[in-house]
C-alpha cells in the first residue's frame, strides 16, 4: 500500500512538471520548446528531443491535421509519446502527448494535475473528458482517457481567434 501511495506521488508530481514546463525544457506561450505556426524543417531543428518526421498516417489525424512528426516527452517518470499535427499549409498546429496503458488511477491522477494546473474545466462532458482555456499561453487544452484502449491524451492547440 505504501509503494502504491509513492508511486501515485511521483505520478502527480511528474504530470505537474510536464504541464508546468519544469521538465527540463523552457516552457514557451505554445507547448515547451515548439511555437505555434512553426514548419516542420523549425521543428525538426530542434536538438535533444528524439524528434522524427513521419509519413501522414489517415488513423493519426486530428481535426483535418496531419501528424508530420513524433517525439517522445519525459515528465518526471512518465514517457509520454507526442504528435505533432500540421494543417494544410504545413504549420505547427496540435500537439497530443498520449501515455498508453494508463489505469483510471492514472488517468485520475493525470486529471488531477490538469484541474489543479488550470482550474475547473471550462468544458466537462465526462470524467474521462475535460477541457480548459490558458489565456496567459494562449492555448486550449483538452484531456481524455479512453478505459477500454487505456489510454490518456493530452492535446494543445492555439486558442481559436473567435472563441472555441
Amino acid at each position: 500500500m505504501r509503494m502504491r501511495r509513492r508511486t501515485r506521488s511521483v505520478l502527480v508530481i511528474a504530470v505537474l512538471g510536464l504541464l508546468s514546463g519544469i521538465g527540463g525544457h523552457p516552457a514557451h506561450a505554445d507547448w515547451q520548446f515548439t511555437h505555434w505556426g512553426m514548419s516542420l524543417p523549425e521543428l525538426l531543428a530542434v536538438k535533444d528531443h528524439g524528434i522524427t518526421a513521419v509519413t501522414p498516417n489517415p488513423r493519426h489525424r486530428r481535426n483535418g491535421l496531419d501528424e508530420l512528426a513524433r517525439g517522445v516527452y519525459l515528465g518526471g517518470s512518465i514517457q509520454f509519446k507526442v504528435g505533432y499535427l500540421f494543417d494544410g499549409a504545413k504549420r505547427l498546429s496540435m500537439v497530443v502527448l498520449s501515455f498508453d496503458n494508463a489505469t483510471s488511477v492514472d488517468a485520475q491522477q493525470i486529471r488531477s494535475a490538469l484541474v489543479n494546473q488550470y482550474g475547473y474545466p471550462r468544458i466537462r462532458r465526462w470524467e474521462d473528458w475535460m477541457e480548459w482555456t490558458d489565456d496567459h499561453a494562449q492555448n486550449q487544452i483538452q484531456f481524455h482517457y479512453s478505459a477500454p484502449l487505456h489510454t490518456v491524451s493530452i492535446l494543445y492547440e492555439p486558442i481559436k481567434v473567435g472563441g472555441l
